[in-house]
């Protein structure tokens, strides 16, 4: 029975480093698609971003430039407040 204990704990031990090396393998082949490509979006499946119904999924860059992002989250952030007429004015014409 010792044997049998024994080799189990081989096999264990196998399993865990193949899934291991699969793993490195996966996260190797994504970093270098992700740097292949600089559009912020690298997939995309559903319906146009346009349409407002169904789902969609879709995986960002994450080592896509976020200085556009960041822009936007602050025009939106100032368009809710009170003086919306005005920043229109000023930064969108």
């Amino acid at each position: 029975m010792p044997g049998v204990i024994h080799s189990r704990v081989g096999t264990r031990r196998f399993l865990i480093a193949v899934a291991g090396a699969a793993l490195v393998v996966f996260a190797g082949t994504f970093f270098l698609y992700a740097r292949r490509f600089d559009r912020p979006v690298l997939y995309y499946y559903g319906p146009a971003p346009e349409v407002p119904q169904g789902t969609a999924i879709a995986i960002l860059n994450p080592f896509r430039d976020r200085k556009d992002e960041a822009n936007a989250e602050w025009l939106i952030r100032d368009l809710r407040t009170d003086k919306c007429e005005q920043i229109v004015r000023e930064r969108l014409s």
